[in-house]
């Protein structure tokens, strides 16, 4: 049942009950909270970031020519996670369509077969998401080990 189901069935029990009623009391609210919860909801989930996504940017604002092997390997050295290259490219594609990071292709290179990399950097709106995401986490009482 949804939230709002919910809010209004007990709003109904207690009304049915004989309880009192202020002239606003929670069952008057109970259900705007519930419409406008899953508005607010919608717009702001596109605005957090995954764990694989905060990675990945973390690891392009720490380089100044990130492209997907170096950001692999600054994520695999720093956290022991190694994620495979669909991992990175996805997360990169992710966040470069959330306008946080920006692609700039370099020069073909003969080691590579003339083929060029595509470097990657943190712009603005991918900074305070990322200030974003550890501001959330002080206000949760900060980093803690669980166990």
């Amino acid at each position: 049942m949804s939230f709002a189901g919910v809010a209004r069935g007990v709003c109904e029990r207690d009304h049915a009950a004989g309880a009192g009623r202020a002239p606003l009391s929670i069952c008057d609210v109970l259900p705007y909270l519930a419409s406008h919860r899953r508005n607010a909801l919608q717009m702001s989930d596109s605005n957090w970031l995954s764990q694989t996504d905060e990675l990945v940017l973390r690891a392009v604002a720490l380089q100044d020519n990130a492209y997907a092997v170096s950001i692999r390997r600054e994520i695999a050295e720093r956290s022991g996670r190694n994620l495979s290259f669909g991992a990175v490219y996805n997360a990169l594609e992710r966040l470069q369509e959330k306008g946080y990071v920006s692609p700039r292709m370099g020069e073909p290179t003969p080691e590579r077969g003339g083929r060029a990399k595509r470097y990657f950097r943190i712009e603005a709106p991918g900074k305070r998401a990322l200030n974003e995401s550890r501001e959330a986490i002080e206000r949760l009482g900060g980093l803690v080990h669980v166990g």
